[in-house]
């Protein structure tokens, strides 16, 4: 299997469909949204879950809190009520108050409150994230 070269981890992944659409993610999301590589952690274990869950990409605010989460999905794989289960489950432990599932084609933004969810119509910038920590 060839490789991809993952920004945010500096060296070489296996280049599956998956990975192909979370590398395309970190990219429109660094240079369209203007998130840093360096507040982005790639597939690293969920905390404190029960499972070894690990999530796909996530967004860390300046004060290292998790902003945005990140499902990536491969292009074949439909956005659906079991793909919004399955970020709402990682999400219980990470708390991050937006949520990003997208499978390359399409992209779902949330914004999560409580137990409420609001569909956006784009993806928050960074630094639309850092206005809002200084108002919270």
């Amino acid at each position: 299997m060839t490789k991809i070269w993952c920004a945010v981890r500096k060296k070489w992944v296996e280049n599956t469909p998956e990975e192909q659409v979370r590398q395309f993610l970190i990219q429109l999301l660094s240079t369209d949204y203007g998130y840093p590589l360096s507040r982005m952690a790639v597939e690293k274990q969920v905390p404190q879950a029960p499972k070894k869950l690990r999530f796909d990409l996530v967004i860390y605010d300046t004060l290292g809190k998790p902003q945005l989460l990140v499902e990536c999905k491969a292009p074949s794989v439909k956005l659906n009520d079991d793909t919004l289960d399955q970020i709402s489950r990682y999400n219980s432990y990470i708390h991050a108050p937006y949520l990003l599932l997208s499978n390359g084609l399409t992209h779902v933004c949330i914004k999560t409150s409580m137990s409420h969810f609001e569909r956006l119509d784009t993806i928050p910038t960074f630094s639309c994230l850092e206005k809002r920590l200084l108002h919270d």
